[in-house]
């Protein structure tokens, strides 16, 4: 069974997924893009679910104790423009990895080419809940549901699918479960 922590969060996917953190420190994308390219993002983890046949790109951004300081990124659509290009950055960056034959990658050739039919962006956005106010808690629900729009209109031409989460929303049917 796959794990991963990222910040302060533990993915875990089932034992027939395959799992990796892709912005690892000795990675391809650290070693090769991000030193090599200016301003080229990546997601956190890249998944693809053997039974689905989908590969799912995740962004994790664990925002507690950072409310304040992160408000204006979610209202202005600025957080959903950096998931966009982590997520286009991040597939073309796989696609160049598999070309040049990256150990890492090879587990997900099949899921990356050719292009796969299920394409998941999943942000994974965790934000303090403790202690608002009712008042907080609906402006909370209406940020993230703008956020979920802007991103969806973001994709939709693209055919991807879009998902925002956080530890209480998941879904059985993501497949995979966090701490």
């Amino acid at each position: 069974m796959p794990t991963i922590t990222e910040d302060r969060l533990t993915f875990d996917f089932p034992g027939t997924w395959v799992a990796l953190k892709y912005d690892e420190p000795a990675g391809f994308y650290k070693q090769l893009i991000d030193r090599n390219f200016i301003d080229i993002k990546a997601v956190d983890i890249v998944a693809a679910d053997s039974v689905a046949g989908r590969l799912v790109l995740l962004e994790v951004k664990d925002f507690r104790g950072y409310a304040v300081a992160n408000r204006r990124r979610i209202t202005s659509g600025e957080l959903a423009e950096e998931v966009g290009q982590k997520f286009l950055h991040t597939l073309s960056a796989l696609y160049l990895g598999l070309r040049l034959g990256q150990p890492e990658f090879a587990p997900l050739r099949g899921y990356v080419l050719p292009p796969p039919e299920h394409l998941d962006v999943v942000l994974f956005l965790e934000e303090d809940t403790a202690g608002l106010s009712r008042i907080q808690k609906q402006n909370q629900r209406t940020n993230r549901q703008n956020l979920l729009t802007k991103l969806k209109t973001m994709f939709k031409p693209l055919k991807i699918k879009v998902h925002l989460y956080d530890r209480a929303s998941v879904p059985a049917r993501a497949g995979w479960t966090v701490a």
